[in-house]
């Protein structure tokens, strides 16, 4: 376990770093199903029942310590720990192992051959041994063993290929929410671009029309003004001929009243001679 945490990739090349990285993933695979079965172990000791399922198919290392764990083989553990306070945690570790392991009820034999009778197989006889028809008792025996030994190898092997459909089920439901999260996140991306786009055909078309309007509010303006100058110059041609106009009046005005004048004067001469005329007769 600790040589698995503390494996450093020392090689130069990519390639001895990618198999030392891959070699310490095994190990740690390796220790957690190890750590698996030996819980399984010490539950099943608990409970007294011997239909549990152990999944000592989940790695090589837990194969290789089948008979050795829980099967029919003495088993000494040794743990090794570290005084030292910078090992702490894998001596807790090594400690748990330990704890965990000695819960573990192994059932030894002196040799190959179990001494089991099972009650559903026939026993055969001595008789039926000598003439052929049955194998002897200890073959017997062994292939009984062995045939539980395959159930068991069997029902391993269903629950490693019911964890692995789990598992692949579990993975086909990540990759399914991923694509459908990568395809939302295009979605998304296109919407985007779409809205970026008319926003700026947007603000394009808004830039075109402040600019022609900037350029008609401005040829407005300056028709205005010359406009305007036009009718200045209009209104002062206009001022220009009224007083023209009123200087005109007012000469005729002085004219008509020279005439009225003129004929008072012209009327009332008759008259004054007349007047004197007789004037002079009455003398």
């Amino acid at each position: 376990s600790e040589s698995a945490k503390t494996a450093e990739l020392k090689s130069s090349s990519v390639r001895d770093q990618a198999t030392r990285e891959q070699e310490r993933r095994n190990i740690n695979k390796s220790l957690l199903s190890l750590g698996r079965v030996i819980h399984g172990l010490k539950e099943q000791s608990k409970s007294g029942k011997s239909g549990a399922i152990i999944p000592y198919r989940d790695s090589k290392l837990t194969r290789i310590l089948q008979e050795a764990l829980g099967g029919r083989c003495k088993t000494v553990v040794t743990a090794t720990v570290s005084p030292s306070i910078m090992n702490l945690n894998e001596s807790l570790q090594t400690l748990q192992y330990a704890t965990q392991a000695m819960g573990i009820q192994n059932k030894p034999v002196s040799t190959s051959f179990m001494s089991l009778t099972p009650s559903k197989l026939p026993r055969p006889s001595d008789s039926d041994a000598m003439s052929g028809a049955f194998p002897p008792s200890d073959q017997w025996h062994e292939m009984g063993i062995r045939m539980q030994h395959m159930e068991r190898e069997v029902e391993e092997a269903r629950a490693a290929l019911a964890r692995k459909y789990l598992l692949q089920q579990e993975l086909e439901e990540n990759c399914k929410l991923k694509i459908k999260e990568e395809s939302f996140q295009q979605v998304s991306n296109d919407s985007m671009q779409k809205i970026q786009e008319h926003l700026q055909s947007t603000q394009n078309t808004i830039r075109s029309i402040a600019h022609d309007s900037s350029t008609h509010l401005g040829e407005l303006l300056e028709k205005s003004s010359n406009d305007r100058r036009d009718f200045e110059s209009q209104l002062a041609l206009l001022n220009s001929l009224i007083v023209d106009s009123a200087n005109s009046i007012a000469t005729v005005a002085t004219v008509q009243q020279k005439n009225s004048v003129i004929t008072r004067l012209s009327s009332r001469t008759p008259r004054l001679y007349t007047m004197e005329v007789q004037h002079r007769g009455l003398r």
